[in-house]
């Protein structure tokens, strides 16, 4: 569940970047570099958790441009609500009280929102639109 927090923070940050200047999404620049990963990451909440994520190899994160790194993160961060929520499901199910399962509920339909509100970010981050 913090693993989404994080990635949501990540991808929000990149958003804020390409808010400030939205020229670095409009004009594809060279592959972002490990300095630019750091520069954005500093920024976050947890620098080392997202300089982890962005420079896994897996992600091709030197492959791409500020823009590419910004969708990279919205999936990831859209992929970790949607198996957040996943897993919460069967956990609801077998609630031992009615206060668990009321957490369990509350904790589900965040989940939602914020599955929400990145799916609503890959959007406008599709349309270029970086002020929402």
């Amino acid at each position: 569940m913090a693993y989404f927090a994080k990635c949501l923070l990540i991808a929000t940050s990149l958003v804020i970047i390409l808010i400030i200047n939205p020229s670095a999404a409009a004009k594809p620049s060279p592959n972002v570099t490990n300095a630019d990963i750091n520069s954005i990451c500093n920024k976050t909440l947890a620098p080392s958790f997202c300089f982890r994520v962005l420079t896994n190899q897996t992600l091709h994160a030197n492959e791409t441009t500020l823009f590419g790194l910004a969708n990279i993160s919205i999936n990831i961060a859209l992929a970790s609500a949607n198996e957040t929520q996943f897993a919460i499901a069967p956990l609801i199910k077998q609630a031992k009280n009615f206060t668990e399962r009321e957490a369990y509920t509350l904790c589900s339909h965040n989940y939602k929102e914020g599955a929400v509100a990145v799916r609503d970010a890959q959007r406008l981050l599709a349309k270029h639109n970086y002020r929402g």
